[in-house]
């Protein structure tokens, strides 16, 4: 089985697509990952994700860290699909 694929609608502008069944947009000063649960919004600048920053939309509750770790590799793999590096910051970095 390959890589899961990534894709956009319209080239360079528009949501990245999975065929995981998640996408991944880009927000001021963020990036906006949604797929079945809903959508989370992490903070993203100068190539770093800031995953303390991750709420969920509907609920307004953070991101749990029973999800972060899938979360922010999608996130990742998709901002390098789209051209970045991607830093995941912590408090020790």
């Amino acid at each position: 089985m390959g890589q899961p694929m990534l894709r956009r609608k319209w080239k360079w502008i528009g949501k990245i697509q999975s065929d995981e069944g998640f996408t991944v947009s880009y927000a001021h000063k963020g990036v906006r990952y949604s797929d079945d649960r809903g959508s989370v919004e992490v903070g993203y600048e100068d190539n770093c994700l800031f995953p303390d920053s991750g709420i969920w939309a509907d609920t307004g509750k953070k991101l749990p860290s029973s999800d972060r770790d899938q979360i922010l590799d999608r996130i990742q793999r998709a901002l390098i699909w789209d051209g970045h590096s991607v830093k995941v910051w912590t408090s020790s970095t």
